[in-house]
């Protein structure tokens, strides 16, 4: 073996395994020619009986076929086809590109792949042939993968290459040549087969991404979707249990057909419409008036049996067992040809409600019933299930058997995604629980080995919390403790969760059911959920009653009982909703939360629900005494105390406590700070002080008591308000930064050494001071390291603001020599500053030498750091002379505050919203560093690399001159008729085809599995939505396509460069007046549905959560008025903002304007439209839906789009 050969074997660290075949003497026979079969093709031959025999026999004539200078290594391949199944799906698709030269080949190649796409007697086949084929059809379908991959691949490639001029041109042109024959070939499988295909496999994300395919290839740039269409897309999204698409869907129905007809056709496209979105009565109501429709008409059988099986499931969704099972023998009675249709049905039903004779005869009949592949699952399930009731020795045989059924299809699923995988594996779950409820039957001691046999808790905490996987399993739980006779607590509890997941999914009817279930079992706990049913109907009197059936004097209450929780939850709730329904207010409310904690005292939720109802108190006397009469403020120790009492009995509602209690904290003491001292009002001042005491030791209390990591969740917060007026709060701020500091050195440094360095001399001076507090009481308690960390940090900082602020001319790259980090001090990233956990932190061990200079105005340095985990990490890091990176700052505390109430949010919890955070750290107002997000590209770079690659000529991102100037033009000519102006862009500007909508085929270009393309478009759809609202509230501007970036790896929008703050898109020479970027090509990413479906409705969620929580965001943004940015509190003239004596007017002044901003985000928040001129605004606040609804509206309008600025690139 050549030495060059042996370095390049053994760096791959494979030379081991290739040495004794290179020095063998042993020789492969000669083999004989792969034939063709006669008038048919291998899959006809083989794939219905053996898959591995039709991929083997397939790859070796394709190996016969192949022509030089691949034909050798293929010919070595071929002797390993035969033993590894493996090689084989890898070969494959380098076989078919090297054949498809060959016109011969090329047909072959292409009868084969349709043949195994066009297998329609699936229904019918028994489990084998149905496994083969999934098989058979997915290892075409990840051949034609891999030829799409090449092929965007090698146009990307020869973009690259086009700039080189040494390049032959005939290597050029075979390059081309094969390209465009792998091009024809994939656009002659025709996208519709390739879809239905893909659906019957049950690779849903497939289906769908070639469907859309097909629709876009044959409706041009807007397509329009018929019926037929609509109704394969819902069958398609209902498979992926996606509503928020079948939304969007139901919608674009209703455009086609605005007047209903009552027809039978529309009556079964309403059918699927409410059993996709599970609106079970609806569809059981729709089911019933097509039975009527047909009453006495000769239909098909296959109508007969859809409509009539159609009603059972849904009884049996609704909870009727029952009424199922005696609505199935009365229609096999009266109609015995759709036996087969409702069969599954019925064993569904006799082995839910245990009846084991009918199950038996069910069981026994079935081989007399034709069912499909799908059908003889739940045949498979009932058998083994029936065996459990018999504890015979054939349960194992059943097992295997249903598990053999699964594993074909799973192999097939598992070359692609765990989405697809995901309810195969719940299949095999549910034969696991059965088999360990078997081993349990099996015990002497039952109730003791079902506790022990399996985590059960542990692994509902695994599933997907979606009640379509949760329901079948509690459901066979149900008939194992019935048939075990284990205690009935386990089983009116099992009733009651589901009952709770049913009306989470408002599953309304459903959950009733439930609930009497539960209740039968004697579960007290069913009257609770029971209240909750008839809130969510909206009977909050009748649940009232439920709670308490007679009125409840409180005083005569006995707090000694057996379960004290229990009627604290009862009566806690009962409260609530006496107050929501204004059936009780004041004193009688509050003796009734007293009541609550007196039955439980470390009931956190207690607490919090007392808090929040004297903050409803507190405003009202707020509100009644705005002339200075009385006391306002008498019911804010209570507010404060109660929350106090809440963080300590639990952390679920800190985010909604702490933020208020610091909140209100703030602002008693610069009410009382600002109030004038008057001789005649010389006794209300003295109460005011004692307030100011009372509240001071309530702050000191729980200072003390509770956790620091409390506190370090809001932390900045507490550091804006460094600079307090009042003396007494600034004492108590000053205490918590010293104690969080001491506790949490590393993470808290971050938030204070930025104002350390501060250019406000007060906020500097004070920030000196706590950190060297901080760094005494460390040295005193032996943390002499910890406190060598804040000198370090201090030095670092000083360090980094030169560099930001270092002219670096017009160099590329430029050396930095920072200093080395003498102590471990923590890496500033996302995960490292909000992780409470210190272990496994990562610690700056050095700074690369040199760093990128971006080529922007500011021209920020990006600069590598060396973590003490080996891993490089970069930051941006960069000054704003005429803007304030505090923005930027606080912009990520909201984001990271919204995420957390997006996962708390069942809603938001499900559909796995969030925005994208990253670090942020202030080193000075003007100077920053930030944490660099990997994997991100601007968006108007990805939309330009889409047309560069299809359309060479055209390059959107640099505009024409000739562009530029007409689009200025029209501008100007039509600046006073919006209209004439909005016709001209609509027929000149967006008809260029440089501006013809296509990033959709960028989703389709990077990422070929179909799966990671679906769930890619998902979230960039839902991020989008969340960053639109989140936007709209807080004033977001300057959304341009660099501002825009999209993750390459996931599809996720991550906004960054937070300047245009607060309307301040407004005051622009152009103005800003759209309240979000929702253009063209990212409604055209979006997919078919467009704005409607997943991205108005992932809207509504977000806006309906952000109204829900508006306290609590408020408190956060309240940081922005005491912590003044730039522009609000600092003068043109630095050494006014430098000197320690600030007038009062200016002041004023600064927290006038941020207030009326705060007062505008409030507005926004309760529906009220203030976005653009004055004249535009309205006073009455529009309802959620109807919020979004004019957002969108006002996003897209090409009247608003027309005005934009150039540079905003409003056609793109």
């Amino acid at each position: 073996m050549p030495e060059w050969m042996q370095r390049q074997f053994h760096s791959k660290g494979v030379d081991k395994i290739i040495a004794p075949y290179w020095s063998t003497k042993y020789q492969a026979p000669n083999f004989k020619p792969t034939v063709m079969p006669a008038s048919s093709t291998f899959y006809e031959s083989f794939g219905s009986i053996a898959y591995d025999q039709w991929l083997v026999s397939w790859c070796k004539f394709l190996i016969d076929q192949s022509t030089h200078p691949e034909r050798n290594i293929f010919l070595a391949c071929r002797r390993a086809l035969t033993i590894s199944l493996e090689m084989a799906r890898f070969l494959l698709p380098y076989l078919v590109q090297n054949v498809l030269k060959q016109p011969t080949s090329y047909d072959m190649v292409k009868r084969e792949i349709i043949s195994v796409l066009q297998e329609d007697s699936l229904d019918s086949l028994n489990d084998v042939v149905s496994s083969h084929h999934h098989q058979c059809a997915q290892t075409v379908f990840s051949m034609l993968d891999e030829l799409n991959d090449w092929v965007w691949a090698s146009q990307r490639r020869k973009i690259a290459l086009s700039q080189q001029a040494h390049i032959s041109k005939h290597l050029d042109e075979i390059f081309d040549q094969e390209k465009e024959v792998v091009e024809e070939f994939l656009k002659d499988i025709p996208l519709s087969l390739l879809s239905s295909a893909a659906f019957k496999i049950k690779a849903y994300a497939r289906a769908i991404q070639y469907f859309e395919s097909h629709l876009r290839q044959h409706g041009g740039t807007k397509v329009k979707m018929s019926s037929s269409d609509i109704s394969k897309m819902q069958q398609m999204y209902g498979s992926l249990e996606e509503p928020d698409a079948l939304l969007g869907l139901a919608i674009q129905r209703r455009w086609l057909h605005p007047q209903p007809t009552g027809s039978f056709q529309e009556l079964m496209s309403l059918i699927a419409e409410h059993e996709h979105l599970a609106r079970w009565e609806d569809a059981l109501a729709c089911y019933e008036q097509a039975i009527h429709h047909i009453h006495g008409s000769d239909v098909e059988v296959e109508i007969r049996s859809l409509l009539y099986s159609g009603v059972i499931q849904c009884m049996i969704q609704l909870g009727r067992l029952e009424g199922a099972l005696q609505h199935v023998r009365g229609i096999v009675n009266q109609y015995p040809e759709v036996i087969p249709a409702v069969y599954p049905c019925a064993l569904e039903c006799a082995w839910r409600l245990s009846r084991w004779d009918l199950l038996a005869e069910l069981t026994t009949d079935a081989m007399k019933v034709k069912m499909d592949n799908e059908n003889m699952m739940g045949m498979k399930f009932a058998r083994a299930i029936l065996c459990f009731h018999q504890d015979n020795d054939q349960m194992q045989v059943q097992l295997k058997e249903a598990r053999l059924a699964i594993i074909g299809p799973l192999a097939a699923a598992s070359q692609e995604s765990y989405q697809r995988v995901y309810p195969l594996l719940h299949q095999l779950h549910f034969l696991h629980e059965l088999e360990q409820g078997f081993c349990v039957l099996q015990s002497i001691n039952k109730a003791e080995a079902w506790n022990l046999q399996c985590p059960w808790n542990r692994r509902n905490a695994t599933m997907a919390p979606a009640l379509k996987y949760q329901e079948p399993i509690l459901a066979l739980r149900r008939v194992m403790i019935e048939e075990l006779q284990l205690d009935r607590g386990l089983l009116s509890e099992n009733w009651l969760q589901y009952a709770k997941m049913a009306r989470k999914e408002g599953l309304l009817r459903t959950a009733e059911s439930a609930v009497m279930h539960a209740q039968a079992l004697g579960n007290r706990n069913a009257i609770i959920e029971q209240a909750k049913l008839m809130v969510e109907r909206g009977k909050i009197y009748e649940a009232l009653h439920v709670l308490e059936p007679i009125p409840v004097d409180i005083s005569l209450l006995k707090k000694k009982l057996t379960d004290n929780h229990f009627h604290a939850k009862t009566l806690l709730l009962a409260t609530n909703y006496m107050q929501q329904s204004s059936q009780k207010q004041g004193q009688h409310v509050i003796e009734r939360y007293k009541s609550v904690i007196e039955f439980d005292k470390n009931y956190a939720k207690g607490y919090f629900c007392m808090a929040k109802y004297y903050e409803v108190l507190l405003e009202n006397d707020r509100r009644e005494n705005e002339e200075g009469s009385g006391d306002p403020y008498a019911y804010l120790p209570h507010v404060l105390q109660n929350y106090v009492l809440s963080l300590k009995g639990s952390d679920k509602y800190l985010f909604q406590s702490l933020p208020r209690l610091l909140t209100l904290w703030y602002e008693f003491g610069e009410i009382l700070q600002s109030s004038p001292k008057r001789t005649y009002r010389l006794e209300i001042d003295q109460d005011s002080d004692r307030l100011m005491q009372q509240i001071s030791k309530i702050i000191l209390d729980a200072l003390h008591s509770l956790p620091e990591s409390m506190w370090l969740v809001c932390f900045p917060q507490v550091t804006s308000r460094i600079c307090h007026p009042n003396a007494t709060v600034v004492e108590g701020v000053k205490a918590i930064m010293v104690k969080v500091l001491i506790t949490y050195p590393q993470r808290a440094m971050w938030y204070i050494l930025g104002l350390a360095q501060s250019l406000n001399t007060q906020r500097k001076t004070r920030a000196i001071e706590i950190l060297k507090v901080a760094q005494k009481q460390l040295s005193s308690s032996n943390q002499v390291e910890m406190a060598n960390v804040l000198t370090e940090g201090m030095r670092l900082v000083e360090e980094l603001i030169k560099l930001a602020e270092f002219d670096p001319g017009n160099q590329k790259k430029m050396p930095i020599r920072l200093s080395r980090v003498r102590a471990k001090v923590l890496l500033p990233i996302q995960n490292m500053i909000n992780r409470r956990d210190p272990d496994n932190d990562v610690y700056i061990k050095s700074f690369s030498d040199k760093a990128d200079v971006m080529l922007t105005k500011e021209k920020p340095k990006r600069i590598q750091v060396q973590g003490t985990d080996g891993r490089t990490y970069a930051f941006l890091c960069k000054r704003e002379k005429h803007g304030d990176l505090r923005k930027d700052a606080r912009m990520m505390e909201f984001n990271a505050l919204m995420n957390k109430l997006l996962q708390r949010e069942t809603d938001g919890r499900k559909r796995k919203l969030r925005l994208r955070t990253y670090a942020v750290i202030c080193l000075n107002e003007e100077s920053g560093l930030m944490e660099w997000v990997p994997n991100t590209r601007a968006m108007r770079h990805l939309i330009s690399q889409i047309y560069k690659t299809e359309q060479g000529f055209l390059q959107p991102v640099r505009l024409t001159t000739e562009f530029k100037d007409a689009f200025l033009n029209m501008q100007k000519q039509y600046a006073h008729d919006v209209p004439k102006m909005t016709a001209y862009y609509k027929s000149k500007i967006l008809t260029h085809p440089a501006f013809t909508p296509r990033f959709h085929q960028w989703f389709l270009n990077n990422f070929s599995d179909p799966t990671a393309w679906y769930e890619a478009r998902d979230v960039f759809v839902r991020s989008a939505a969340v960053w639109s609202m989140v936007g709209h509230i807080v004033g977001l501007g300057d959304r341009h396509g660099e501002n825009i970036l999209i993750d390459c790896t996931t599809g996720e929008c991550v906004h960054v460069d937070f300047d245009c703050l607060f309307d301040k898109g407004l005051k622009l020479a152009r103005p800003e007046i759209v309240p979000f970027r929702l253009t063209p090509n990212m409604v055209d990413a979006f997919g078919l549905s467009g704005v409607e479906g997943v991205y108005r409705h992932t809207s509504e969620v977000t806006l309906t959560l952000l109204r829900a929580n508006r306290e609590t965001l408020r408190s956060v943004l309240e940081s922005f008025v005491h912590d003044p940015l730039v522009e609000w509190g600092r003068s043109k003239n630095k050494q006014v903002m430098n000197s320690t004596a600030v007038k009062p007017n200016t002041n004023e002044q600064v927290n006038s304007e941020a207030k009326t901003m705060l007062k505008i985000i409030d507005d926004r928040l309760r529906g009220v439209w203030n976005l653009g001129k004055k004249q535009q605004h309205e006073t009455l606040p529009l309802s959620v839906k109807g919020q979004v609804d004019r957002l969108i509206a006002e996003a897209t309008s090409d009247e608003n789009l027309a005005q934009m600025y150039i540079g905003w690139m409003p056609f793109l």
